[in-house]
Formats: C-alpha cells, sequence, structure tokens
C-alpha cells in the first residue's frame, strides 16, 4: 500500500523540478477566459429580453462603442456629417439607435474618415451590425495572428484568452483593425515591400498614436526605410485629402473638437479613466491631472526612448526583435490608451516567442504577470476611485517592470548553462 501512496525519489525530484506555471496551473487561464465569454454572450443574448433597448442584463448597451460607431456612420449617410462631433446631436441619435436614454453616451473620437467605415454597417440593424462586425473583427484577428507567423492551433486559445481581446468584441471596438494593419505592416515591411507597408500603416491613422512606435523604428534607420515613410506620408496625405475634399465640415469639427474636447476627455467621460492604461494616465490618477503629471510621463516616455534605441542597435539586424520593440514603444509612450489597445501587444509577444525559443520559460512568466494585471486592473481602479482622488491603477507599473526585465533579459542573455537549463525547465503548454 505504501507504494501506492509515496513516490520514488526520482519522480519526487523530477516532481520538485517543475516548474510553477505548469500544464494545469497555465491551462485555468484558459478556463477563466471561457467562463468569461460564455457569461457574457448569455447576458447579450437575455438583456433585451428583460429590458428596454439593446442592452446587456447588467443593462450596459451591447456593443457600447459600436453604439457611436454606427450613429457616425448614419450621420455622414444621411448627409449630417457637420454634426459629427456635435455631442447633442449625437447623444440623442445614440438614444435612439439603442431604444433608451439611460445607458450615458459615447462619443466619436476619430477623424471624420473613419466614420465612412461604418456607413455600411448602418443599412442594417443594430444587433445584425454588432454581429457583423465582431464576425468581420475575429476574422482580421485571425488573419493578424497568421501574418505574424503565429502557430494558430496553439497560439488562438491563448489569444482568445487574453482580456483585450475579450474588451474588443463586448465592447464593439476596432483594435482588430489596428491589429491587423500593424501585424500587416509587419510582413510588408519584412518582405521589403516598403512603399506597401507605409501606405498599410498609414490606415490606422484613425488612431494614429497607435504608429508611433513603427514611424520611430523607420525614422531612427530612414536611410534603409526611408521609402516607408515616403507611403506612409502619402496615405496620411490621402486620407487628409478624404477629409478636407469631401468632408470640409465635419474636418473643421474635429479641429475644434480635438482641441477643446480631446484634452480634457478624461473628466468628463469616467469610463475612459479606469478603462486607459498608458503612463501618462497612471501619473494622472496618482498625482492629479496637471503639469506634474505630464512631466512624470513625459520622463518615463524619454527613458523608453532611449532604452528602444539601445535595444533596436542589439537587433538591427533581426526585423522581427525590432518591430516587437517598435509596438511595445507605442504602448508606453502613448498619450491614449484603452483597455482593447493593449491587445497590439500580441504582436510583440508572438513575435518573441517565436524568435527567441530559448527564453520560453520566462517569457511564459511575463507574459502570465501581464495576462493577469490586465484582467484585474479595471475594476480595481474604478473600484479606488469611489474612496480617492489619487489612485494607484497596478497595470501600467506592471508592464514597465515586465518591460524592463525583458529588456535586461534580452540585451544581457544568461549563460549558456542557464539557458540549457531554462530549456529543460520550459512548461508543456508553451
Amino acid at each position: 500500500m505504501t507504494a501506492l501512496v509515496l513516490k520514488s525519489p526520482r519522480r519526487q525530484k523530477a516532481a520538485s523540478k517543475e516548474p510553477f506555471l505548469n500544464r494545469r496551473r497555465l491551462r485555468y487561464a484558459l478556463w477563466s477566459a471561457l467562463a468569461l465569454w460564455v457569461t457574457w454572450m448569455i447576458s447579450v443574448i437575455l438583456g433585451p429580453v428583460i429590458s428596454t433597448g439593446h442592452v446587456d442584463m447588467a443593462g450596459q448597451r451591447i456593443g457600447n462603442d459600436l453604439s457611436h460607431f454606427y450613429a457616425a456612420g448614419l450621420t455622414v449617410r444621411t448627409g449630417n456629417a457637420e454634426k459629427l462631433y456635435d455631442i447633442g446631436y449625437q447623444f440623442a441619435l445614440q438614444a435612439k439607435i439603442i431604444g433608451t436614454t439611460e445607458t450615458g453616451f459615447s462619443a466619436f473620437l476619430t477623424p471624420p474618415f473613419h466614420a465612412l467605415t461604418y456607413v455600411p454597417l448602418t443599412y442594417l440593424s443594430y444587433p445584425v451590425a454588432f454581429i457583423v462586425l465582431s464576425a468581420v473583427g475575429l476574422a482580421l484577428f485571425w488573419l493578424a495572428l497568421k501574418l505574424i507567423g503565429a502557430d494558430m492551433k496553439k497560439s488562438l486559445p491563448w489569444a482568445l484568452s487574453f482580456f483585450p481581446v475579450f474588451a474588443t468584441v463586448s465592447f464593439g471596438q476596432n483594435a482588430f483593425l489596428s491589429m491587423a494593419i500593424l501585424a500587416g505592416t509587419y510582413a510588408l515591411w519584412r518582405a521589403r515591400k516598403l512603399v506597401l507597408a507605409g501606405l498599410l500603416l498609414s490606415c490606422i491613422l484613425y488612431k494614429p498614436q497607435l504608429a508611433l512606435g513603427v514611424a520611430g523604428l523607420w525614422t531612427l534607420q530612414w536611410r534603409k526605410d526611408w521609402r516607408a515613410l515616403a507611403g506612409l506620408a502619402a496615405g496620411a496625405g490621402v486620407f487628409s485629402a478624404i477629409c478636407f475634399v469631401f468632408m470640409p465640415e465635419a474636418s473643421r469639427s474635429y479641429m475644434t473638437f480635438s482641441q477643446d474636447v480631446l484634452p480634457k476627455l478624461v473628466l468628463w467621460s469616467e469610463p475612459s479613466v479606469w478603462h486607459m492604461h498608458t503612463v501618462r494616465n497612471f501619473f494622472e490618477l496618482l498625482v492629479g491631472y496637471g503639469m506634474l503629471a505630464n512631466i512624470l510621463a513625459a520622463l518615463v516616455g524619454l527613458g523608453a526612448i532611449a532604452g528602444f534605441i539601445r535595444y533596436r542597435m542589439a537587433f538591427a539586424a533581426n526585423p522581427a526583435m525590432t518591430y516587437a520593440g517598435a509596438i511595445v514603444l507605442t504602448m508606453l509612450i502613448t498619450p491614449h490608451g484603452l483597455v482593447y489597445d493593449w491587445i497590439v501587444l500580441l504582436i510583440p509577444a508572438l513575435l518573441l516567442w517565436q524568435e527567441r525559443p530559448a527564453d520560453r520559460p520566462f517569457l511564459t512568466q511575463i507574459y502570465a504577470a501581464l495576462w493577469i494585471v490586465i484582467w484585474f486592473a479595471g475594476p480595481l481602479t474604478s473600484g479606488q476611485l469611489y474612496f480617492s482622488d489619487h489612485v494607484l491603477q497596478i497595470s501600467v507599473p506592471v508592464l514597465l517592470v515586465a518591460v524592463a526585465k525583458m529588456w535586461r533579459h534580452l540585451l544581457n542573455p544568461p549563460a549558456p548553462e542557464s539557458a540549457n537549463a531554462t530549456l529543460d525547465a520550459q512548461p508543456a503548454a508553451a
């Protein structure tokens, strides 16, 4: 009977070497994500049955941000483009679309040309438009993973368990498009189709802050990537022409809106506060809105840029590594980024996974930390806001520590003996 209970010394020794993030523990993430997706879908399906309007069981509008995209597309389609940034008009239109005025307001914040993207959806009812948007978005997500070269069988379940992916679908957001553009840009740039890479990157200018890292990378190595910069400039010119030639009044309204409203966005849009995960927002929540927060964010940004320059020098011959660093840099210096925008971090995560197989146990620890913190950072921030105006948001400091540790590890790899030992300890779930 004792033999049935006790392990042999060899098995005990093997068990002691098993990494903490073993296959069984890692699968908790998949089960947690599955529970989240299923619960949300039940809420969405039953919400309209027990409530008034297109809302879920919690009373939140289905595809919250789709409501302002849908309203923007309808505004353009009905010939009222000059009212894209008229908050009163948009509020009334969204209330009509959703079927209730009790779910607040979601503002259209992007340049006028982006509203054209949503015009086709306005020919569908709002619930059908949400289903179509989700389906197209998930198709773009799959395409982005393929363009990066991910092993779909192994990578797709883990990618779907990342909270920003869920947030993109449930919020009705456009982050799948952003990820597909950045992934496609990488594929074209790596194939040295530079003009096309620049033109494609210009398509993300509805959120220009997401182009900062890649544009910075191309600028640093402008001698070999100047054609990509030329393509980016040409694309930006085309979109500017679309706005000012075909939507002049909307463009002028956007210029005023971006100067008067966007800088104060977090002061009147509470969800943008606790769903926002940027260095600048971290300091604004911690020390208050003002010059000090801006100075601290600028110092961190300068440090990130300096670190990226050193990183690029070390990996100048490896496009996958440099592009991964450029995307990470984007998330460290962007002035505006919400939870769903973190989806683009899947690009460097997958690129590093492919390029650094010996570092996978280390990367697993980093990915697990970021996976966990982005799940809980928003609710924890929201809870703190009930008690104080000074809040410690946990997502950004964890991201900064994770990036610093990765930077140090990649630029100062372990000795060969340590690397071999790390390979032996690689989790089976990888």
